[in-house]
């Protein structure tokens, strides 16, 4: 991910795109440390629930 956002970052145009359309087509891994934090939360499993409706 890190090389992803430099490459973005150097690019003028590209600079100033939506991230979204930096990412199209890219298999990037989990973030185990961000997933160990949201699954810290007490409130996880409702606001998942909520975004698979």
């Amino acid at each position: 991910m890190s090389q992803l956002l430099l490459e973005r970052h150097a690019g003028a145009p590209q600079a100033t795109y939506s991230l979204s359309t930096a990412l199209v087509g890219k298999n990037l891994d989990r973030n185990v440390i961000l997933d160990a934090g949201w699954d810290s939360y007490a409130w996880k499993a409702t606001v998942s629930a909520w975004w698979e409706q």
